[in-house]
Order: C-alpha cells, then structure tokens, then sequence
C-alpha cells in the first residue's frame, strides 16, 4: 500500500505542473498566431482592449500562481518529515532537483507576485502599492522564453520525480482530477437579477436621501 502522503503529494505535483503546461502552451499559441490574435479586441467599459495582450496577462499571472503552489508543495509536502517512510528516495530526488530549483528560483519575486498582487488586495505590509512614489520592482517572468524554459525545467523535474517512484507507481494511476470537487451548473438570468438587486439599491438610496 502506497503512502498516502505520498499519493497526495505527487498526485498534486501531476496536476500542477499539467495545468502549467497548459497555460504555456496557449501562451504560445498566442504569442505565435497574430494574424489571428491581434485584430481582436474587446471593449470593457467603452476602452478598447486586445485580447491578445489580454490572454498573456492572464495567462502570466495564472501560470506564477500554479507555479507557487508547485513551489510550496515541493518544498513543503514533498519532505522526508512528512513521508518518512520514503525518506531516502526523497532525498536522493532533492538532490537531482537542485540545479533545477536554483534556476527557477533566480526569479526571487514569485512569491510576492503572487501575494500582492494576485491573491490579495495590493498591499506591502499593509500598505497599499497606490502610494508608492516609485513602480515596484518584481523579479518575475515575463519573457514567453522565461515561460517556456521554466516549464521546461518543471517538466523535467516531473520526469524525475516519475522515474524515482516508478516502482509505486503512484503517478501511472488513472484518476479524474475533476471528480474530486462538486461545481454546481446554476445559469442565472442576468438582466433580472442585476435588475432586482439595482431595484434593492435605489431603495436604499431613496430611504437615506428622505
């Protein structure tokens, strides 16, 4: 019986580094395609926006906030204290990983990348990023080729994660990533419902402005 940690873990690392891939992938596409991209464009609020510049940002601040769960899991998870029974194997792909870790590493603003500004509210310390006087500085990717040799890199230490636990074939089992979550299909009539809630506003403006 394989360790559960274990499965869980490397199951983890799978699917993150797959969604990276994938985000990569389109990255390229439409990096590569703009003949097809860049006559597109969307109007958001009466300013026109290139969708193609639209996916790269997207798909930029997507691929940091997989790459930092991939980062956390690896270094945190993925420990002999958690998996002691794999201790040995463990480190020995520690050991393997290292000059890969130390490239992906060299973009040393990932992690505040992610929290400033993509999970959180922009904020430094609790105060917010709108009064700096000067652009704050990330060392993040930005370059498609930076993109595309991390993934690269992340490939290839997926590969060696496989190769070391191919015996427990923990990464060759079969499983639906998606049946582990429930995400109701609930259509909801726009109009009406932005209607019935601006409905509620107006009276709330009409009871305060009495």
């Amino acid at each position: 019986m394989v360790d559960e940690n274990l499965q869980n873990s490397l199951r983890t690392l799978l699917i993150l580094s797959i969604q990276m891939g994938r985000i990569v992938k389109l990255m390229e596409t439409v990096y590569n395609n703009p003949e097809l991209y860049n006559p597109l464009i969307i109007n958001v609020h009466g300013k026109d926006f290139p969708i193609k510049e639209m996916l790269l940002k997207n798909s930029t601040d997507q691929y940091i906030l997989q790459l930092v769960a991939f980062l956390d899991e690896w270094n945190t998870e993925l420990t002999p204290l958690k998996i002691p029974e794999y201790s040995s194997k463990i480190l020995k792909l520690k050991k393997l990983a290292k000059p890969i870790l130390k490239k992906i590493k060299t973009w040393t603003g990932v992690d505040s990348y992610r929290n400033i500004l993509i999970a959180h509210n922009h904020k430094i310390n609790g105060v917010s990023i709108f009064q700096n006087t000067t652009p704050v500085h990330f060392k993040v990717p930005n370059d498609l080729s930076e993109f595309i040799l991390i993934d690269k890199l992340v490939t290839y230490l997926m590969a060696l994660t496989v190769g070391e636990f191919k015996d427990e074939s923990v990464l060759q089992m079969k499983f639906d990533f998606y049946s582990f979550f429930d995400f109701p299909n609930n259509p909801v009539n726009v109009q009406s419902e932005f209607f019935r809630i601006k409905q509620e506003v107006d009276q709330i403006i009409n009871e305060i402005t009495k």
